[in-house]
């Protein structure tokens, strides 16, 4: 839309709205926000402040943001311009940690042969590790900053917290021979984070469809008129657990606010959970309620009983033999495609799949926030796996 004063005023709190042109406002309160400039290059989505609401005005935030059009328009990067302009005012001694990553992510470039190789560096280091490490300068950083950034995530997204470690080593490296951070690296694992955290037993992966192939499996699964494969394509397009489905009761779904609520002692979290339905979602869910009158959603043979837990993997063993894909691993696909596919927030796609933020003050701060987009997300999803069918 394009932004007014008056149409700033009954914006939504938490929610960030698009004048036009990449730039963007998010109210944090009545009257009060912050502007920020979005665009993409070399495949890599970026955003930088502009400034807070009312302090920068509109007029003044259209200025900034035309400003650097134009610097894109010359095949410059802003984010890049701004940076070297913040290390050229800024006494060494005095970067952040956000400074530092950036020159390394730069020097590294042309070693990665994959462009998703710095979107990945990127987006891991603004979500777990800039949050903690930027409120202070590098060169007063510890190895307790470090595992203050590790401990949230190192039980329950392992790979995750080992993938930081390296690249915070990485970091450190570089620091230490500029001669911008002294002593020893703090992001070791050798006689420094291995006395803190133990090895964790080795993580199961989910063999998953990649998503691009995702579309015709579920044509080939709609011709499958089974109660299993109804049950795999609900656990698809809602990207839940096979347990969630299994005990999915009729109670649960509200129709007419296209919600699913599954209560906190079915989640692997223990956290209740809402899932946004999406139409295709809603159809198959109304064909099911027409079929029976059960409880269960998805009922066993015998009355009362669950579908197995084995039905909808024996529905892939037996119809794709010679995929090697469970029905877990269908929840990476959703994530991959999310990453890859969408502008949504590594919090939004997180959400949808249930997993618990790294943070309980953010769960917290977001939970109000993530629905409609979740919403929007599960929609698209949707849409996807189906070809836009409903």
């Amino acid at each position: 839309m394009k932004l007014t004063q008056n149409k700033i005023s009954k914006l939504p709190l938490f929610k960030s709205v698009c004048d036009g042109n990449g730039l963007y406002i998010r109210l944090h309160s009545p009257g009060s926000g912050a502007w920020t400039f979005k665009y993409m290059r070399t495949g890599v989505k970026r955003e930088l402040g502009l400034g807070s609401y009312p302090d920068v005005s509109l007029a003044i935030a259209r200025q900034k943001r035309d400003i650097l059009k134009g610097q894109l328009a010359l095949g410059q990067d802003p984010f890049c311009i701004k940076q070297h302009a913040k290390q050229k005012n800024i006494d060494p001694q005095k970067y952040r940690f956000s400074h530092v990553a950036e020159l390394v992510i730069n020097s590294k470039k042309h070693e990665w042969t994959c462009p998703k190789q710095e979107k990945l560096w990127r987006n891991s280091l603004q979500t777990y590790v800039y949050p903690i490490l930027d409120t202070q300068p590098l060169a007063t950083i510890t190895n307790k900053d470090i595992i203050q950034v590790l401990e949230p995530i190192w039980s329950i997204k392992t790979d995750t917290a080992r993938k930081l470690m390296g690249r915070m080593g990485k970091v450190f490296g570089y620091a230490i021979a500029r001669g911008w951070y002294s002593g020893s690296n703090p992001a070791l694992w050798v006689n420094n984070l291995e006395m803190v955290f133990r090895p964790n037993r080795k993580i199961k992966h989910h063999p998953s469809l990649e998503y691009k192939y995702v579309p015709e499996f579920f044509q080939e699964l709609l011709r499958i008129d089974t109660i299993s494969s109804m049950a795999l394509q609900f656990t698809i397009l809602n990207v839940v657990r096979t347990k969630e489905t299994m005990l999915a009761t009729r109670e649960e779904f509200d129709i007419n606010k296209e919600l699913w609520r599954i209560p906190a002692n079915r989640m692997k979290a223990r956290i209740a959970h809402k899932i946004p339905l999406s139409k295709q979602t809603l159809k198959l869910l109304e064909m099911m309620l027409r079929q029976h009158n059960q409880e269960l959603l998805f009922p066993g043979r015998f009355s009362g009983k669950t579908i197995s837990l084995d039905t909808m993997r024996l529905l892939l063993k037996r119809n794709f033999p010679k995929l090697k894909v469970t029905v877990h691993g269908f929840r990476s696909s959703f994530r991959n495609w999310a990453e890859e596919n969408t502008d949504y927030s590594h919090n939004v796609i997180e959400f949808c799949l249930a997993h618990q933020l790294n943070s309980r003050t953010e769960g917290a701060y977001l939970r109000s926030d993530l629905f409609d987009r979740r919403r929007e997300l599960m929609q698209k999803w949707a849409d996807f796996v189906t070809n836009h069918s409903v």
